[in-house]
């Protein structure tokens, strides 16, 4: 999930407001900067700087400006849910929700392509050229579906999801959607705002929206978190990023969940992959953090704290350290990251998991076992 995080807070109510009022307007620039910094996206119920647009002829619909549409209740409803918001100001959630990455829904395959499965790959929408990275490695599976890309935070609207599955519905004779959401989790607000969207859960994570009307059959597949591709692909990366692994500290680094009860989950995830890792390479030291990069602000400072304190140790010890991201694209996250740890000495890989060809295996695979086919 992506946002240009809130930093710092006071103890009072009146200074912390004061001060989140301040920091917004810091954070505001931090993300004009990160756009101009490396090639570093990440994911959240608040907001990126614009995304980019999709590519080259795609069918697609725009984000609109939620803001004005916001009620009080509304507002009262974010403030439940999302721990950030509730340390906010309406102006302020205002704002972010104008600087929403806009949803969109892109026909991938060609259009002449029929068949009775059909793909929706769901994801949150990205900066950084990370729509492109999105649509481009998820182009294989279209050679083989019918298949649609449907990326937004889809915080309050589900029309670009509805008009994906009508396309495959109405113009590729699909009777089975597979809707494969490519999120690094499976318990994240975002996950469960797009399951609600489908009918799938109860209650809307974020706002109500819209639930998709189809009389297709529609199967919502696990997230590549947990998968033991997804071990593959950190450990490559890693590999490729060490001068000896055998004596480096690797620390895998997700985004995390926004609110701590479900971070164990998360935590969990990344020590299998670390577990992997230790069992199939010469790494031996690997710790596992989770930033909750939209969690409140003291919360991602402590794991910001966490994460430089193992590498100044590492480093003491004479070794080496590598980064490597959990992370679908590579973007704002990712330039956020080596922001948090300036002036100190490791190496990062700056890659995208979405990028290794075992990612294309994956997606393969996973609508594979979910269609029968």
């Amino acid at each position: 999930m992506t946002l240009c995080m809130l930093s710092g807070m006071a103890n009072s109510r009146s200074a912390r407001m004061a001060l989140v009022a301040s920091l917004v307007a810091i954070s505001i620039g931090a993300c004009a900067q990160d756009q101009q910094a490396a090639k570093p996206t990440a994911t959240a119920p608040t907001a990126a700087a614009p995304a980019a647009k999709p590519m080259g002829g795609m069918a697609h619909t725009e984000g609109m400006d939620h803001s004005h549409m916001m009620t009080p209740e509304q507002m009262a409803d974010l403030r439940r849910k999302v721990p950030l918001y509730a340390v906010s100001t309406d102006e302020q959630i205002m704002s972010n929700m104008k600087r929403m990455p806009p949803d969109f829904w892109g026909l991938i395959s060609s259009k002449d392509l029929q068949g009775a499965v059909g793909v929706v790959a769901l994801g949150h929408g990205y900066t950084l050229g990370g729509n492109e990275q999105f649509q481009n490695y998820a182009g294989p599976i279209s050679k083989v579906h019918p298949t649609v890309v449907a990326p937004g935070m889809a915080m309050m609207s589900s029309s670009h999801i509805q008009a994906a599955v009508d396309e495959l519905t109405g113009k590729h004779g699909v009777k089975t959607i597979v809707a494969v959401p490519m999120e690094m989790g499976d318990e994240t607000s975002l996950v469960r705002q797009w399951k609600y969207i489908f009918g799938l859960e109860k209650d809307a994570a974020w706002l109500a929206a819209p639930q998709v009307k189809t009389t297709a059959k529609v199967i919502f597949t696990s997230s590549p978190a947990a998968s033991s591709r997804v071990s593959t692909i950190l450990r490559d990366y890693a590999v490729a990023a060490s001068a000896d692994p055998a004596r480096d500290r690797l620390i895998l680094v997700s985004h995390g969940p926004e609110t701590e009860a479900d971070n164990p989950a998360e935590l969990a995830v990344l020590e299998k992959h670390a577990a992997y890792i230790r069992k199939t390479s010469t790494f031996t030291d690997v710790k596992a953090v989770s930033l909750q990069d939209d969690a409140v602000p003291p919360v991602r400072a402590a794991h910001v704290a966490e994460l430089r304190a193992f590498i100044q140790e590492a480093r003491a010890q004479g070794r080496g350290v590598v980064i490597v991201p959990m992370l679908l694209t590579k973007g704002g996250f990712h330039a956020r990251l080596q922001k948090d740890l300036a002036g100190l000495d490791y190496q990062f890989a700056n890659r995208g998991v979405i990028e290794h060809p075992e990612f294309q295996e994956w997606i393969k695979a996973t609508v594979r076992e979910a269609s029968g086919g």
